[in-house]
């Protein structure tokens, strides 16, 4: 989108803390000089080199959950799109935070941040679309149990599929990078009618299910710190 058109939006979480508790504060702020535009986040990571000079803080697995609540969390909120600071740690900073910003170490290898991000758009991407294509998706579900900083969406594919994400904004990281173990919350979900199979993904597993359920009504799962997807048959 030309820039002309759209306000533009740049996002660092602090203090190693969930996206969600600064992210509105800070997009009424910067999209305020833009209003009545829609926006896109052409700026937005975590750093996890632990200098805490610049009140940015975090560590890998903490930076790999809250990658995947970041943009979730924007594309709730009307991000057009959203852009990762940055792909790799470019080390030519003297070894400041500046270095650390990558989903990728310098030598190319994948964080868990890219490899959290890699499963997830594995599962939910439909590839290459255009309007005439789109699908409305319609689950008359009933979720019990959520935490109070917790959301979900519903996505569809193509072929009818539906993608049920569920996410918790809970701190995984203290102001000095400290991991904080994310409490497991058990989940209720209630798809409404019988479908022929759901599946549920977890991002920081791997690509494959980790449950698969067949004329299933309704399951639980927990959560606990990282997204989930529950992908749910067409029938």
């Amino acid at each position: 989108f030309a820039v002309r058109n759209a306000g533009n939006f740049h996002f660092y979480p602090h203090q190693g803390q969930n996206p969600h508790v600064e992210e509105m504060g800070f997009l009424k702020q910067e999209t305020g000089y833009t209003p009545n535009m829609t926006f896109g986040t052409t700026e937005t990571g975590f750093n996890d080199g632990n200098n805490t000079s610049g009140s940015y803080a975090g560590n890998e697995v903490a930076n790999a959950s809250y990658t995947l609540d970041n943009i979730l969390n924007l594309f709730r909120d009307g991000s057009m799109q959203t852009d990762i600071y940055e792909l790799n740690n470019d080390m030519v900073n003297g070894g400041t935070f500046e270095d650390y910003w990558g989903i990728f170490n310098n030598d190319g290898t994948p964080k868990l941040s890219a490899k959290y991000l890699h499963n997830f758009l594995s599962v939910v991407s439909d590839g290459p679309t255009n309007a005439s294509e789109t699908t409305t998706a319609v689950l008359n579900d009933v979720i019990t149990g959520l935490p109070d900083a917790s959301d979900t969406l519903l996505l569809a594919k193509r072929d009818g599929t539906m993608e049920l994400i569920l996410w918790d904004d809970q701190n995984l990281s203290d102001s000095s990078g400290n991991a904080i173990t994310p409490t497991s919350t058990a989940v209720h979900v209630d798809l409404g009618r019988i479908y022929s199979q759901a599946q549920v993904f977890d991002p920081s597993k791997g690509t494959a299910a980790t449950q698969t359920l067949t004329n299933v009504s309704a399951m639980d799962v927990n959560l606990a710190g990282t997204s989930l997807v529950i992908q749910i048959s067409a029938q």
